[in-house]
């Protein structure tokens, strides 16, 4: 089964935007254009499908302007965050706590044109001791909502969320292991030194092969309990790319934790939908995929792009679930997220399970 005329638009302009795909004769219809700007804007690829527009260059012009405008202010966030990702690890550093750089900012590192990924809040995997860790956020920044799993703060318009873990999973078994994960690999994480575009300083950023198992994680939540975007698929490509390219360290180790976490099915319907954006002929062989962490899985895959098309980054593309959120009784907006997530269930059914499990003890450890 193909993929619907208007997908495969998207897809094919989202390919020559980030280079995948040679422009050739490619004249998009204005309504094309305008269908391709709304998916690049629910899916925060703003500044990435940009590029299409200046490669193809007949998108109208006022849509070039505002879409141009957009770009600007994409590129000067950019900037700005990552002078104040720099800053936060130095300034923790100076107090004895080492952070390192986790997602955003990073990723972008590994993009042709890092300024132009769309950003949001600055993660930070801080060492130590949870409640040093608390009490250094707060006496930097005099305040500070903590929660399970980080301790947040705004400063200067920026978002910034101190985990005390780099992600973490529903089911406590998976949780467990991959947090044993984490710690194996703790050190080398906090010694892999990155610089940020414009910065004068390095900060610590996580090795690719640990980005594999992170970063999937943090995907597999975000697609069962949130709604996942097309920007995690090319973020997990980025870093895929980079770790094929420096010689594939710790593959083993790689596939043998993200199967014992129990997100084989999840990474093989991502291998699809990462080949079928970067792949163009589905006649190529295994051999033509090298990259490719394990093989993909067709049905998965397939359901997993759909839910992208629909849902958008932080599903923010489905209007009437993010109208969920409005709703005041918990109980019914938990139900009403559960209904909306059933489809995702039947392909991930434990995920139901312990997804109830942990609200539980979501609230209660909240409240000790």
């Amino acid at each position: 089964m193909s993929l619907t005329n208007k997908v495969q638009i998207n897809i094919n302009l989202l390919r020559v935007a980030l280079g995948i795909q040679v422009v050739d004769n490619a004249t998009p219809s204005d309504k094309e254009w305008h269908d391709f700007f709304l998916f690049c804007k629910d899916q925060a690829l703003l500044g990435i499908g940009f590029s299409a527009v200046e490669n193809i260059r007949n998108c109208p012009k006022d849509l070039m302007l505002k879409w141009y405008s957009l770009v600007v202010h994409i590129e000067k966030r950019n900037k700005h965050l990552n002078e104040i990702a720099t800053e936060m690890c130095l300034n923790m550093a100076g107090m004895g706590l080492r952070c390192c750089l986790l997602k955003g900012q990073g990723v972008a590192t590994l993009y042709p044109n890092a300024a132009r990924r769309s950003c949001g809040d600055i993660d930070l995997w801080t060492e130590g001791d949870r409640e040093k860790i608390i009490e250094a956020v707060r006496y930097v920044h005099n305040e500070a909502e903590v929660s399970l799993h980080h301790a947040s703060v705004t400063y200067k318009d920026v978002e910034i969320e101190y985990h005390f873990i780099p992600s973490y999973l529903i089911n406590p078994i998976a949780d467990s292991r991959l947090h044993h994960f984490y710690h194996d690999n703790q050190e080398r994480q906090f010694t892999h030194l990155i610089r940020l575009e414009g910065c004068n300083h390095d900060i610590a950023f996580p090795t690719s092969d640990f980005n594999l198992v992170f970063m999937l994680s943090h995907a597999y939540r975000h697609f069962i309990y949130e709604g996942l975007g097309m920007r995690h698929v090319i973020d997990y490509w980025m870093v895929l790319k980079a770790w094929d390219d420096a010689g594939r360290q710790n593959e083993k180790e790689v596939l043998r934790i993200i199967s014992q976490c129990g997100m084989m099915k999840f990474l093989s319907a991502m291998m699809w939908v990462i080949g079928k954006l970067m792949v163009e002929d589905e006649r190529l062989t295994k051999e033509d995929c090298s990259w490719r962490l394990c093989e993909p899985n067709e049905k998965e895959g397939r359901f997993l792009l759909e839910h992208i098309m629909q849902n958008g980054n932080f599903g923010r593309g489905n209007l009437a679930r993010q109208a969920i959120n409005d709703i005041r009784n918990p109980f019914k907006r938990y139900f009403l997220h559960k209904k909306y997530s059933l489809s995702i269930y039947m392909h991930y059914p434990s995920e139901l399970f312990w997804g109830l499990y942990h609200s539980i003890y979501y609230r209660i450890a909240c409240h000790e």
